[in-house]
Protein backbone atom coordinates (compact mmCIF):
# COMPACT_ATOMS: atom_id res chain seq x y z
CA UNK A 1 0.00 0.00 0.00
CA UNK A 2 1.02 3.23 -0.47
CA UNK A 3 -0.28 6.82 0.10
CA UNK A 4 -0.08 10.14 -1.52
CA UNK A 5 -1.01 13.55 -2.83
CA UNK A 6 -2.52 13.06 -5.92
CA UNK A 7 -0.47 16.24 -7.36
CA UNK A 8 2.69 13.59 -7.33
CA UNK A 9 0.93 10.28 -8.70
CA UNK A 10 3.47 11.06 -11.54
CA UNK A 11 6.06 9.61 -9.38
CA UNK A 12 4.82 5.95 -9.45
CA UNK A 13 5.18 5.40 -12.79
CA UNK A 14 7.75 3.38 -12.65
CA UNK A 15 6.40 0.89 -10.03
CA UNK A 16 2.84 0.91 -11.30
CA UNK A 17 2.12 -0.52 -14.91
CA UNK A 18 0.14 1.39 -17.35
CA UNK A 19 -0.50 4.49 -14.79
CA UNK A 20 1.38 7.14 -17.42
CA UNK A 21 -2.27 5.88 -19.52
CA UNK A 22 -3.95 7.62 -16.74
CA UNK A 23 -2.04 10.58 -15.61
CA UNK A 24 -2.49 11.66 -19.48
CA UNK A 25 -6.19 10.89 -18.87
CA UNK A 26 -6.16 12.92 -15.88
CA UNK A 27 -4.63 16.00 -18.25
CA UNK A 28 -7.54 16.04 -20.09
CA UNK A 29 -10.17 15.87 -17.93
CA UNK A 30 -9.17 16.45 -14.16
CA UNK A 31 -10.47 13.76 -12.05
CA UNK A 32 -12.93 16.26 -10.68
CA UNK A 33 -14.78 16.78 -13.73
CA UNK A 34 -15.45 13.48 -13.75
CA UNK A 35 -19.24 12.39 -13.46
CA UNK A 36 -20.57 9.51 -11.55
CA UNK A 37 -19.61 6.06 -13.23
CA UNK A 38 -16.71 4.10 -15.42
CA UNK A 39 -15.33 5.72 -17.52
CA UNK A 40 -12.33 3.64 -20.04
CA UNK A 41 -9.36 4.69 -20.37
CA UNK A 42 -7.95 1.73 -22.11
CA UNK A 43 -10.52 -0.82 -22.31
CA UNK A 44 -10.83 -2.97 -19.36
CA UNK A 45 -7.26 -2.94 -18.95
CA UNK A 46 -7.44 0.76 -17.36
CA UNK A 47 -10.79 2.42 -16.18
CA UNK A 48 -11.87 4.56 -13.69
CA UNK A 49 -15.10 4.54 -11.48
CA UNK A 50 -16.09 7.66 -9.69
CA UNK A 51 -19.27 7.35 -6.96
CA UNK A 52 -20.52 9.94 -4.51
CA UNK A 53 -21.58 8.81 -1.53
CA UNK A 54 -21.95 8.60 2.21
CA UNK A 55 -19.04 6.50 4.42
CA UNK A 56 -19.85 3.02 6.66
CA UNK A 57 -18.19 3.41 9.78
CA UNK A 58 -15.24 1.59 10.78
CA UNK A 59 -17.84 -1.46 10.99
CA UNK A 60 -19.46 -0.86 7.97
CA UNK A 61 -17.73 -2.53 5.50
CA UNK A 62 -16.07 -5.70 4.72
CA UNK A 63 -12.14 -6.59 3.42
CA UNK A 64 -11.69 -7.29 -0.24
CA UNK A 65 -9.18 -8.27 -2.13
CA UNK A 66 -8.26 -8.58 -6.16
CA UNK A 67 -5.99 -10.56 -8.34
CA UNK A 68 -6.42 -9.10 -11.66
CA UNK A 69 -5.83 -5.55 -10.89
CA UNK A 70 -4.46 -2.97 -8.94
CA UNK A 71 -6.65 -0.23 -7.16
CA UNK A 72 -5.85 3.29 -6.62
CA UNK A 73 -8.11 5.34 -4.60
CA UNK A 74 -8.47 8.99 -4.73
CA UNK A 75 -10.33 11.16 -2.74
CA UNK A 76 -12.42 13.98 -4.54
CA UNK A 77 -13.86 15.82 -2.07
CA UNK A 78 -14.60 14.95 1.65
CA UNK A 79 -12.66 12.40 3.82
CA UNK A 80 -12.09 8.77 3.27
CA UNK A 81 -10.65 5.43 5.36
CA UNK A 82 -9.59 3.16 4.70
CA UNK A 83 -9.17 -0.29 6.77
CA UNK A 84 -6.22 -2.41 5.17
CA UNK A 85 -4.72 -6.01 6.56
CA UNK A 86 -2.40 -8.02 4.56
CA UNK A 87 -4.26 -10.75 2.43
CA UNK A 88 -1.63 -13.41 3.79
CA UNK A 89 -2.79 -12.57 7.24
CA UNK A 90 -6.94 -12.76 6.19
CA UNK A 91 -8.47 -16.28 7.49
CA UNK A 92 -12.32 -15.70 7.60
CA UNK A 93 -13.72 -15.82 3.81
CA UNK A 94 -17.23 -14.35 3.45
CA UNK A 95 -17.11 -14.74 -0.18
CA UNK A 96 -14.80 -16.77 -2.73
CA UNK A 97 -12.81 -15.33 -5.09
CA UNK A 98 -15.23 -14.72 -7.91
CA UNK A 99 -12.65 -14.24 -10.95
CA UNK A 100 -15.29 -12.71 -13.59
CA UNK A 101 -16.08 -9.72 -11.28
CA UNK A 102 -12.09 -9.80 -9.37
CA UNK A 103 -12.74 -9.29 -5.93
CA UNK A 104 -13.16 -11.45 -3.07
CA UNK A 105 -14.13 -11.06 0.26
CA UNK A 106 -13.46 -11.68 4.09
CA UNK A 107 -14.69 -11.10 7.47
CA UNK A 108 -11.89 -10.74 9.14
CA UNK A 109 -11.11 -7.33 10.88
CA UNK A 110 -8.47 -4.51 9.26
CA UNK A 111 -5.39 -4.28 11.20
CA UNK A 112 -4.54 -0.79 10.68
CA UNK A 113 -7.15 2.67 8.77
CA UNK A 114 -5.75 5.47 7.11
CA UNK A 115 -7.32 8.53 6.26
CA UNK A 116 -7.06 9.23 3.02
CA UNK A 117 -8.16 13.11 2.78
CA UNK A 118 -8.91 14.92 -0.20
CA UNK A 119 -6.36 15.18 -2.90
CA UNK A 120 -4.69 11.82 -1.72
CA UNK A 121 -4.53 8.65 -3.51
CA UNK A 122 -3.71 5.35 -2.07
CA UNK A 123 -2.31 2.52 -3.93
CA UNK A 124 -3.62 -1.24 -3.16
CA UNK A 125 -2.16 -3.71 -4.76
CA UNK A 126 -3.59 -7.57 -5.19
CA UNK A 127 -1.46 -8.39 -1.88
CA UNK A 128 -3.17 -5.75 -0.09
CA UNK A 129 -6.86 -6.69 1.77
CA UNK A 130 -8.73 -2.96 1.84
CA UNK A 131 -11.97 -1.99 3.17
CA UNK A 132 -13.03 1.31 1.51
CA UNK A 133 -15.82 3.62 2.82
CA UNK A 134 -14.72 3.19 6.59
CA UNK A 135 -15.33 6.75 7.35
CA UNK A 136 -18.65 8.80 8.13
CA UNK A 137 -20.12 11.93 5.83
CA UNK A 138 -20.09 12.17 2.42
CA UNK A 139 -17.18 12.04 -0.05
CA UNK A 140 -16.42 11.86 -3.64
CA UNK A 141 -13.60 9.22 -4.83
CA UNK A 142 -12.30 8.06 -7.70
CA UNK A 143 -11.01 4.37 -8.18
CA UNK A 144 -8.40 3.72 -10.89
CA UNK A 145 -8.47 0.07 -11.97
CA UNK A 146 -5.04 -1.33 -13.56
CA UNK A 147 -5.17 -5.22 -14.59
CA UNK A 148 -1.57 -6.40 -14.45
CA UNK A 149 -2.57 -9.80 -14.97
CA UNK A 150 -2.31 -9.36 -18.50
CA UNK A 151 0.00 -7.35 -19.22
CA UNK A 152 2.27 -7.78 -22.54
CA UNK A 153 5.75 -8.46 -22.44
CA UNK A 154 6.88 -4.63 -23.71
CA UNK A 155 5.26 -3.33 -20.49
CA UNK A 156 6.82 -5.84 -18.22
CA UNK A 157 9.62 -4.06 -16.25
CA UNK A 158 12.84 -5.12 -18.15
CA UNK A 159 15.76 -6.52 -15.58
CA UNK A 160 18.44 -4.54 -17.23
CA UNK A 161 21.28 -3.07 -15.35
CA UNK A 162 20.26 -0.27 -12.65
CA UNK A 163 23.71 1.80 -12.23
CA UNK A 164 22.99 2.80 -15.89
CA UNK A 165 26.06 0.45 -17.52
CA UNK A 166 23.61 -0.27 -20.35
CA UNK A 167 24.26 -4.44 -19.37
CA UNK A 168 20.36 -5.97 -19.85
CA UNK A 169 21.28 -9.27 -18.30
CA UNK A 170 20.98 -7.50 -14.78
CA UNK A 171 24.30 -6.71 -14.06
CA UNK A 172 25.61 -9.95 -14.94
CA UNK A 173 27.94 -8.79 -17.46
CA UNK A 174 28.49 -5.41 -16.48
CA UNK A 175 31.78 -3.59 -17.20
CA UNK A 176 31.25 -1.18 -14.99
CA UNK A 177 33.11 -2.05 -12.02
CA UNK A 178 30.82 -1.85 -9.31
CA UNK A 179 31.43 -5.25 -7.15
CA UNK A 180 28.30 -4.29 -5.29
CA UNK A 181 25.74 -4.88 -7.97
CA UNK A 182 27.22 -7.82 -9.93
Amino acid sequence: MIIDRLSDLGNYVMIVPRLEKVIEFFNEIPPAALSDGRTEIMGNDVYVMVSSGEGKGRDGNKLEFHREYIDIHVTLSGKEILGWKSIEDCKEVDKEYDEPKDVGIFNDKPVSYVDIPEGTFVIMYPFDAHAPLCGDGKNKKVVIKIKISNLPEDELEDDSCSCGCGDEDGHKECNCKDEEKK
